[in-house]
């Protein structure tokens, strides 16, 4: 499995090329290009324990949504994502194919005050 682009290529997909060419495919249990997206649970610790802060340039993953009876469960260790937008993503044809939305990660600190961080994340969907 390829883990990084040769050098001088970019992986910058649209929204569209995001849901239609890796997300729907990984949906479909389809072999999925580019390789070097991997399934990572982004829910299982805090952003800053497995992010580099210092990057610059976007991570893709695929993560598996956690459920709590009907709702998406986002809590990470001492924080959870936070819906700030969502909009509906759409083919050429403007067909909507998806949803694309803004996370913000909040830390709780013990008492009902909530922190809001830099840490943001799009989810697909």
């Amino acid at each position: 499995m390829a883990d990084t682009l040769p050098i001088g290529y970019r992986f910058c997909p649209s929204d569209e090329q995001a849901i239609s060419y890796c997300l729907a495919p990984k949906v479909k249990g389809e072999v999925v290009f580019p390789e070097f997206i991997h399934e990572f649970d982004v829910y299982e610790k805090e952003p800053w324990k497995f992010f580099d802060k210092n990057a610059e340039e976007s991570l893709y993953v695929f993560t598996k949504l956690k459920m709590k009876k009907s709702r998406v469960e986002r809590t990470a260790g001492s924080g959870y994502w936070r819906g700030a937008q969502s909009s509906d993503v759409k083919d050429c044809h403007n067909n909507v194919i998806g949803l694309k939305k803004h996370l913000n990660f909040k830390v709780k600190d013990g008492s009902s005050s909530i922190a809001k961080t830099p840490r943001r994340i799009l989810d697909y969907a």
